[in-house]
């Protein structure tokens, strides 16, 4: 049975904007926080194109500054963070508050609950020059934060933060990552492959299958149309980040 809030978030036929939905949004920049307005709205149905996004964000600001001022907690919806300029939901914000709150000093999720996003390998050196230990040492102290849920994953982005930390890492972050052995392998092979199309259930027609097989003519590695479309699954499947990103 739908929720009373939810009965409500149709008029009409219509769905309606509920500001509460933002409450215990995550931090981002105000351009990020508007295409996750878009994003959300569409994903509920109400279909909103990125001004009318935009307009919402200010309508959220508003309302938020207004209740704020007349001391009416319940109705602040999201809250800006005046060192980063981000903006987020206040439950969020009144999560994180509660959170550090009640940190050690000098413990782990002091030391690494508010590491900004990063590759584990960057994780691991962060650590390094906080604690002064070696690798070995760094691995170690990188396997109890992740047990204890001190450093989370990004998925599917392969990226690390501390667990108080609501940032995402950007579009240019994701970039940067060093391709995996696989990932060199196939794009060096299937790269520059040009704007072609393929046939689902049809092999015998794609243009992406047949331009597969005449790359492996080139290389003097004959193969059959089911092969191809093996290794189109394989390179698809690896190449979905990082560089699927840059090379579509």
């Amino acid at each position: 049975m739908k929720s009373r809030k939810a009965r409500k978030a149709k008029k009409g036929g219509k769905v309606r904007f509920q500001a509460w939905r933002y409450r215990r949004a995550k931090f981002r920049s105000p351009e990020g926080f508007i295409e996750y307005i878009e994003n959300l709205e569409n994903g509920r149905g109400n279909r909103i194109d990125s001004d009318e996004a935009r307009e919402k964000f200010v309508t959220l600001r508003i309302l938020s500054a207004k209740a704020d001022a007349e001391f009416r907690v319940k109705d602040i919806y999201i809250v800006c963070d005046e060192e980063t300029g981000e903006w987020g939901g206040y439950g969020t914000a009144q999560r994180i508050a509660g959170i550090k709150s009640r940190i050690k000093p000098g413990s782990y999720q002091a030391k690494f609950g508010e590491l900004d996003p990063m590759l584990k390998i960057d994780v691991l050196k962060k650590i390094m020059s906080i604690e002064k230990c070696d690798m070995e040492r760094a691995k170690v102290i990188f396997e109890s934060c992740r047990r204890s849920g001190i450093l989370v994953p990004i998925k599917p982005t392969g990226f690390w933060r501390g667990v108080n930390c609501m940032k995402e890492p950007t579009k240019a972050d994701i970039a940067k990552r060093p391709l995996t052995e696989k990932q060199a392998f196939y794009l060096s092979r299937y790269g520059d492959m040009p704007p072609v199309t393929h046939s689902y259930g049809e092999g015998e027609k794609s243009e992406h299958l047949a331009w597969m097989m005449e790359r492996h003519i080139e290389l003097g590695e004959p193969i059959a149309l089911a092969e191809a479309d093996r290794l189109r699954m394989r390179a698809w499947d690896c190449g979905k980040s990082p560089w699927k990103q840059e090379n579509g």
